[in-house]
């Protein structure tokens, strides 16, 4: 349902289903994940964002689009190129044909080169 209200810029009503979804499930990755993206991408909040991702991870911490989000709120709040890299590696290395986390892996690298 909020992926949906996602779909079609509804993302105040999102979030009020992901806090709902989390108030009876706190453990809820899926929710916590893609709460943690809304605050991220569409408020430009990344300390919420990074406490939702890290909550996430710590139930899951296998969990490769959580790991790829984090990586970019991190460094977006930090600059951290060096603990993104990481995220991103580890990210990789779970799933190796994951576009995305190639994508993000290789642009970071770039950005690294570009700072150099």
């Amino acid at each position: 349902e909020a992926e949906t209200m996602c779909k079609h810029n509804e993302y105040g009503s999102a979030c009020e289903v992901y806090r709902h979804i989390l108030h009876h499930d706190a453990d809820n990755v899926p929710a916590l994940c893609n709460y943690g993206i809304v605050l991220e991408r569409v408020y430009q909040d990344e300390s919420a964002a990074i406490s939702k991702f890290e909550a996430a991870l710590r139930n899951d911490p296998n969990d490769v689009t959580c790991l790829m989000h984090y990586a970019r709120a991190t460094y977006r709040a930090t600059g951290a190129m060096r603990n993104a890299r990481m995220l991103l590696h580890r990210a990789v290395s779970l799933d190796p044909t994951n576009q995305s986390a190639n994508t993000n892996l290789a642009l970071l690298y770039l950005a690294e080169n570009m700072h150099a």
